[in-house]
Parts: structure tokens; sequence; C-alpha cells
């Protein structure tokens, strides 16, 4: 019972931690993508946007 439920844990652990990355991937694409666009258009563009 206790090795299964380690198991269950460790799972639990491998899932989140993959949801975060990818999270975080997808944040830090976002980020780059609005700071190229910004670099572009110019940051007032963006500030009356948001």
């Amino acid at each position: 019972m206790d090795i299964l439920y380690w198991i269950i844990v460790i799972a639990l652990i491998i899932l989140a931690v993959k949801v975060v990355s990818k999270v975080v991937k997808l944040a830090l694409t976002i980020f780059i993508v609005l700071a190229i666009v910004s670099l572009i258009v110019g940051p007032e563009w963006i500030l009356s946007f948001l």
C-alpha cells in the first residue's frame, strides 16, 4: 500500500512539473513576442493597447 501511495505521489509531482514547465514556456513566449512587438511598434502603442 505504501509503495502504491508513493507511485501516485511521484506521478502527480511529475505531472505538475510538466504542466508548470508548459505554462512557463507559454508565458516566456508571450513575453518575448510582446517585447519584439513593442520594439517594432513602440512602447506607447503597447501601453495604450493594455
